[in-house]
């Protein structure tokens, strides 16, 4: 039975970055080809928000945004050294946490996930209007993203609007970015769908679910709320301290992915999110998923998300809000809109679909295909340091490592229980596959490994691995092929290379 695939699910623990592990923990359950470990950057104590406020009087001295983000990442380097050697590739949300990283991730391939680049995130003015980080910050935070992004094995974007982003600032190579947004249960969230009346009298009832919620629009939703004069309320779930008013009714204490939350998304006739600055809402999804017609603002990726299934509208303007929702009045566009939201979401953003995508990433990233055993799971860059251990020893001990080619054609041979000739045409494949420099270090590691005195002095798993390592693309489906041509034997199918022949 083939072992899993252990992956170190690594994230910031802010924002929409705590739903997203959440969802990936749940959507994970169905998957047991993957060995999840969860670990997540710790809030701040008192000492390190003390460090980490503001110094308005220092002015481009402050150094705030990148102060915050070196804090993320010298957590999360901690946390992926402390997990190095018991996992196999991990994920990291997001590049953020990784700007400490480089180095790390030369022991353990790393697949960074992004949501929005530096540069994305300083043009969305988070901090308010004018409020970007100063040049000397911007500078600095861009010149590590670009550290971690080239470190990483692989970088996945969540959209294509933060896909372009990487691909013009980086000049990342299609086969190192990936987009994949990592999804969310649709069915669950379907079931609200499910029991939205298809009619219902009185007021519009609109539903608002953030929190930071100046930042997300609530001013402005509420304005436009009561610019319509009771044909309108507005639900909002927030963990900020709102007000309560005639037609705005606040829920407190609402946690996500709650029944509670799944209520208020059936009982709904429209989701509202004008906010001002977001890279990839969640409750927009949500809302998608839920089957409701959704009106957001056209910042981010939010255009990317809705597609036609929604309106969009310039952040900041209670005129177009209100004009917006006297539009959605209508139960016939609001069906409309809410049928093309669920079909959307179904297509791009169902974690059944996307999360499948994503472990095949990260199994690309590991270097380690599909039904691979866990003990031939030794990366590239550990042979590499086998082989120069190989050629260093060889200088004081050369028949440690200088093996004649034929008889280390029978050393295979002899391991594979095949014919010499047979070996000695896998190893041309080998060779073809790693390329040379790859495949002398693999060559020189099997034969530290079955070697004398050298041998007797390495642990028993890291002898084994070494020699697999220069067998494991003998066993691959090509190998197969080959073996057949070869013997004539029938290779089978679908176990690789059954058709070798023994040598008795």
């Amino acid at each position: 039975m083939s072992e899993p695939l252990r992956v170190l699910f690594l994230d910031e623990g802010v924002l929409g970055h705590r739903t997203m592990t959440e969802q990936l923990r749940d959507a994970l359950a169905a998957h047991p080809e993957v060995a999840a470990t969860f670990a997540t950057v710790p809030p701040p104590n008192r000492i390190e928000r003390l460090l980490l406020r503001r110094w308005r009087r220092l002015g481009d001295a402050d150094m705030f945004e990148l102060r915050w983000r070196l804090r993320w990442s010298w957590w999360a380097r901690r946390l992926l050294k402390r997990n190095t050697g018991a996992v196999d590739v991990a994920l990291v949300t997001t590049q953020a946490a990784a700007l400490l990283m480089k180095r790390p991730m030369r022991r353990l391939p790393c697949v960074l996930s992004v949501d929005a680049t530096m540069r994305q995130f300083a043009a969305l003015e988070y901090a308010g209007p004018g409020r970007r980080p100063s040049p000397r910050q911007q500078r600095l935070l861009e010149r590590l993203e670009r550290r971690a992004v080239e470190g990483a094995a692989a970088v996945v974007a969540w959209t294509e609007w933060n896909a372009r982003a990487l691909r013009e600032e980086h000049e990342l190579p299609a086969e190192k970015l990936a987009t994949i947004h990592p999804g969310l249960d649709v069915a669950w969230w379907e079931a609200a769908a499910g029991r939205r009346p298809a009619r219902r009298e009185g007021p519009l009832r609109l539903l608002f679910v953030g929190n930071d919620a100046e930042r997300k629009g609530l001013g402005v939703l509420i304005a436009a709320t009561e610019a319509l004069e009771g044909a309108a309320v507005l639900d909002v779930v927030s963990g900020d301290e709102i007000a309560e008013r005639s037609r705005v009714r606040v829920h407190r204490g609402v946690e996500a992915r709650s029944e509670t939350l799944r209520d208020l998304y059936a009982a709904a006739d429209v989701f509202a999110l004008p906010t001002r600055a977001d890279a990839v809402p969640w409750s927009v999804l949500e809302a998608m998923a839920a089957g409701l017609p959704v009106l957001a603002s056209r910042v981010g990726a939010v255009p990317e998300l809705l597609g036609d299934a929604g309106i969009v509208v310039e952040p900041g303007s209670a005129e177009e809000i209100e004009a917006a929702l006297r539009r959605l009045a209508d139960p016939d566009l609001r069906r409309g809109l809410g049928e093309r939201a669920l079909t959307r979401a179904r297509e791009r953003y169902d974690s059944a679909v996307q999360v499948t995508k994503l472990i095949d990433a990260l199994r690309d990233a590991a270097g380690i295909p599909a039904g691979r055993r866990n003990r031939s799971r030794m990366r590239r860059r550990t042979f590499v340091a086998l082989g120069a251990g190989a050629a260093a020893l060889a200088a004081i001990s050369p028949y440690a490592l200088l093996i004649p080619g034929d008889e280390f054609a029978q050393l295979v041979a002899s391991r594979l229980g095949v014919s010499t000739e047979l070996a000695e045409q896998l190893l041309r494949r080998a060779r073809e596959q790693y390329g040379d420099a790859d495949y002398e270090a693999h060559a020189a590691a099997f034969a530290l490994a079955v070697r004398a005195p050298a041998s007797i002095l390495l642990p028993d798993g890291t002898r084994e691995r070494a020699i697999e390592g220069l067998i494991e693309p003998m066993l691959s489906a090509p190998a197969s092929n080959l073996a057949y041509a070869i013997t004539g034997s029938d290779p089978g199918s679908p176990a690789p290379c059954s058709g070798l022949v023994r040598v008795e």
